[in-house]
């Protein structure tokens, strides 16, 4: 089996990973990263806590990422929207004073 599904797989894959229990299902809200040598580890957060590690290489890691830019840039393109990072989301709230 191919590491990456082929298109005509994905929509397959995604209805099965839907239809997953409750239990394997999983949300997060924030991360951290660290790169070896051959390996990428993710340690995906909820919160601020550590919930799951996740650890791939880096060909994987980097089609993850090509994806992911391209998942967003049509959600861009079809809804006239910026997502925006979380630097510029960060940059857009005013600090407050005492």
């Amino acid at each position: 089996m191919n590491a990456v599904p082929e298109d005509n797989d994905v929509q397959k894959q995604l209805q099965a990973g839907l239809e997953l229990p409750l239990e394997k299902q999983l949300y997060f809200n924030g991360f951290a990263t660290a790169v070896g040598a051959a390996d990428v580890v993710i340690v995906l957060q909820r919160n601020g806590e550590p919930i799951l590690t996740l650890n791939t290489s880096l060909v994987i890691a980097k089609e993850l990422v090509t994806k992911l830019q391209g998942l967003i840039h049509g959600y861009e393109d079809k809804t006239n929207q910026k997502v925006m990072s979380l630097d510029e989301f960060s940059a857009s709230i005013p600090e407050e004073t005492d």
